[in-house]
């Protein structure tokens, strides 16, 4: 399992992207979490989140769910965000298909879930939780 090489000490983002500060000014990173998983949530995010091709060197990582924007919701797209995002946590080998569970549907009319549930000691809740608006490609919540 990979798992302990994608939850590495990283510098701790927020949502949109900017660094975390903390009290003192001094960047934060992952091991400020409460949570013993930070690294790998964060490193899971990014992966869906990125851009196709952000990153030059690692095209492979990112889910490119861009691509699904102004479609509309029917089984087959869920099933191709699906396999977009589950290509995205295991084309580099980072997770093996036996490391997680995939459950991606429809909110509301637009609005889809992607559910990303971690093989974790005791994990009743998934790693990843966000919504995201296809008509507009605004993530409207991630938890």
């Amino acid at each position: 399992m990979a798992l302990k090489n994608l939850n590495r000490t990283d510098l701790w983002f927020t949502n949109d992207g900017d660094f975390l500060i903390d009290g003192s000014g001094d960047l934060k990173d992952t091991r400020d979490s409460a949570d013993d998983y930070e690294g790998l949530r964060q490193a899971v995010l990014h992966r869906v989140i990125s851009e196709r091709n952000a990153l030059r060197f690692h095209p492979e990582i990112s889910a490119g769910i861009e691509q699904f924007i102004g479609r509309s919701v029917d089984k087959l797209l869920l099933e191709a965000i699906q396999s977009a995002v589950q290509r995205s946590l295991t084309g580099d080998n980072a997770l093996t298909r036996n490391d997680f569970t995939l459950r991606i549907l429809e909110l509301t009319p637009g609005d889809v879930a992607i559910l990303i549930y971690v093989n974790l000691p005791d994990q009743e809740h998934p790693l990843i939780s966000m919504s995201w608006s296809i008509g507009s490609g605004d993530v409207t919540r991630i938890l």
